[in-house]
């Protein structure tokens, strides 16, 4: 599930009823993923599985990059098996969120695309940050 409220953006994650195989075990308290962006470069993070959380900001980098860093806090018995499992798994969605996003600037950099689009179902974060920018800058 996608909200883009005015101040921020979120995304909610359920489990699937069988997960794929995942070198993390998102069973625990925590039943649903959160993803939250708050405007305009805090994102915070409580994955499935035990307690935890994760926050940190994120700052423009250039015209086409940004930088940023993640604390994690776990609750206080959590073990520390769990914890690397985690970190591990948030480890490769990074690295391959930053494939993704690195393959679009580069193809918006080669120029043989005047414009991209978005899907609105799936990607209304992206407007929603979008607006809050142009309204910010204007």
């Amino acid at each position: 599930m996608l909200e883009p409220p005015p101040t921020f953006a979120s995304q909610y994650a359920s489990l699937r009823e069988r997960p794929r195989a995942l070198p993390y075990d998102p069973s625990g308290e925590v039943v649903r993923g959160q993803f939250h962006l708050l405007w305009p470069n805090l994102k915070l993070n409580v994955f499935p599985g035990r307690p935890n959380l994760s926050i940190g900001p994120v700052f423009p980098d250039g015209p086409d990059r940004t930088t940023g860093y993640l604390d994690y806090f776990f609750g206080e018995d959590v073990d520390d098996g769990r914890i690397a499992d985690l970190l591990a798994l948030d480890d490769q969605v990074g690295r391959e969120d930053r494939a993704l996003v690195e393959s679009v600037h580069q193809g918006m950099r080669s120029g043989l695309v005047e414009y991209g689009r978005l899907l609105l179902e799936s990607e209304q974060l992206i407007l929603a940050f979008q607006r809050w920018l142009v309204d910010a800058v204007s």
